[in-house]
């Protein structure tokens, strides 16, 4: 590491780059939606890691402007993807407008397993479209919460 390299993991990254990585997940879960049969669990995981990935751009963003933050990058939101999640749907937005709780609610939700009832036609995979919704949706709220200058 050298002497200009942030020592926290999350702040090699500048916010933009998080953003960047969350679409690339995004875009894996609705490839994944598209193609595969029983996509239930690869699609929940993306959606958890693109979700959180956002997150980490706007905490990113955040420790730029809060020495506080800055100082210790995992108190207002934890370490892990779901951590930030959890955090953001119990109503601990941050910067972020507190709409967001829904979304990162809704991206909770969705079990990895099964469902015993599966719909058909139509009704197929309704609720990890519906999470593929939330996710898009959380996404674009983080990226539009990032200062332009950072």
């Amino acid at each position: 590491m050298t002497a200009t390299e942030p020592a926290h993991w999350l702040l090699r990254l500048p916010p933009q780059a998080w953003i960047d990585a969350a679409r690339t997940e995004l875009d894996a879960l609705q490839r994944r939606l598209a193609s595969e049969p029983d996509p239930r669990r690869a699609v929940v995981a993306h959606a958890r890691r693109a979700g959180g990935m956002a997150l980490n751009g706007v905490l990113a963003a955040w420790a730029h402007d809060d020495a506080t933050i800055a100082a210790e990058p995992e108190a207002p939101w934890g370490r892990s993807y779901v951590d930030h999640l959890q955090h953001v749907a119990a109503g601990r937005t941050g910067p972020l407008p507190e709409s967001v709780a829904t979304l990162a609610a809704a991206i909770l939700a969705v079990p990895m397993a099964r469902p015993e009832l599966v719909g058909l036609g139509t009704r197929r995979h309704a609720d990890l479209h519906t999470l593929a919704q939330a996710t898009a949706a959380l996404v674009e709220a983080c990226a539009t919460a990032l200062p332009a200058a950072v």
